[in-house]
């Protein structure tokens, strides 16, 4: 290319080259004649802001000729980083494998149907090649953690010594494989977007991962879950109600983080259990979503005994939700709320987005809806809401 540009002031021709900022650190080849095109006054540097929200539904618009649902650019922007050829990529496997669904005038898509398409992941293991092997395998461990994890969950997992530890955190943030997320007490890192943590995982053997899982799921609940579980169970039993909420929440963030579905399902059931019989009246609705949580949880677990409680529980909620609510049919507020948005013809992961809930819990919400009102189908709801003056 540097030989080229040498040729342009004579000649009718533009050259358009395309590097990450960083590469010019990480590889001499590079920087050398990219500096001296600078200093030779043959080029010039355009620096490229991260697309935004906006700019992403705008890229998938035009691949795709109608807009995409909230559901799958969410799904397109966080598996991206909101690289262009990421998306691009990204779009046209889906639509390769007919994964995509137009629903009216929007696209939508199964979460199951999102791999990585072999072009991106070419230029992450790119990226990852720059690492020597020591670098790499930490963070192959590291990658069994979860998208985020702690300086010592990682320590326990790797049983590195601290200084090589960090040595090894260093490089992986010098070649922007890694953020530093970092607060006061505690060191934080997280991976530089979905699609390196992937590369990472699958690269690990089945047999090897399982070994990491254990050693993370160990390491967790030394680190963090033991300290959280007494701390939320203290603050509760104390009736210090915001400091239990904050706990309760905590442990969800990490549980969920890193992928523990049983002390997720755990979690959750303990935090309803909290705003049934402690907290305000007002919070009791909440735990009904909470209760929907751990339910799911715990039968993707298989968890018979907890499934069995969870459910005789749930069937005390709605009895103690509806002598306050006044709804008709018994509906609770929140019921009535994702009523109105079925009648609004959102999707269920819309709903969730709107409410800040998520797909599956919106899913039980429509189900006891239904059997409520007598309704068979989301037509007949948005009929009923219509009728009770609910839109």
């Amino acid at each position: 290319m540097q030989a080229l540009a040498q040729q342009a002031p004579n000649n009718p021709l533009l050259l358009i080259g395309a590097y990450r900022d960083a590469e010019l650190r990480e590889r001499p080849l590079l920087s050398r004649p990219v500096l001296d095109m600078y200093r030779n006054r043959l080029a010039l540097s355009l620096p490229l802001s991260v697309l935004t929200r906006d700019e992403v539904s705008q890229l998938i618009t035009q691949a795709l000729n109608h807009n995409p649902s909230s559901h799958l650019l969410d799904l397109i922007f966080e598996q991206t980083e909101c690289n262009a050829f990421h998306i691009e990529e990204l779009v046209g496997y889906l639509v390769e494998r007919g994964a995509l669904t137009l629903e009216g005038e929007v696209w939508d898509v199964l979460e199951s149907a999102l791999q990585m398409p072999d072009t991106v992941k070419l230029v992450v293991e790119d990226r990852l090649e720059l690492l020597d092997q020591e670098t790499r395998l930490i963070l192959a461990k590291a990658s069994v953690i979860g998208q985020e994890f702690t300086l010592p969950v990682l320590q326990e997992v790797t049983e590195a010594a601290e200084d090589a530890l960090v040595d090894a955190m260093d490089r992986a943030v010098e070649s922007r494989v890694l953020v530093p997320r970092s607060s006061i007490g505690q060191e934080v890192y997280a991976f530089a977007g979905n699609q390196v943590r992937e590369v990472l995982y699958q690269d690990t053997g089945t047999a090897r991962r399982r070994r990491y899982h254990l050693r993370a799921g160990e390491a967790i609940e030394k680190v963090h879950g033991r300290r959280l579980e007494e701390h939320y169970g203290s603050s509760a039993a104390e009736e210090r109600w915001p400091e239990a909420e904050a706990a309760f929440q905590r442990a969800a963030d990490i549980n969920r983080q890193h992928g523990l579905v049983y002390d997720q399902a755990r979690t959750m059931y303990d935090w309803a259990v909290m705003r049934l019989h402690g907290a305000a009246p007002g919070d009791r609705e909440s735990s009904l979503e909470l209760l929907d949580q751990a339910l799911t949880l715990f039968q993707c677990c298989d968890a018979k005994k907890d499934v069995d409680r969870a459910v005789a529980l749930q069937q005390q909620v709605p009895s103690q939700l509806t002598d306050v609510s006044g709804y008709p049919g018994g509906l609770t507020e929140r019921e009535v709320e994702v009523l109105r948005l079925v009648a609004a013809g959102k999707t269920n992961p819309e709903i969730g987005e709107e409410l800040f809930i998520s797909p599956r819990t919106v899913t039980a919400h429509v189900s006891r809806i239904l059997n409520k009102i007598n309704a068979a189908n989301r037509a007949e709801a948005a009929t009923y809401a219509s009728r009770q003056g609910f839109v």
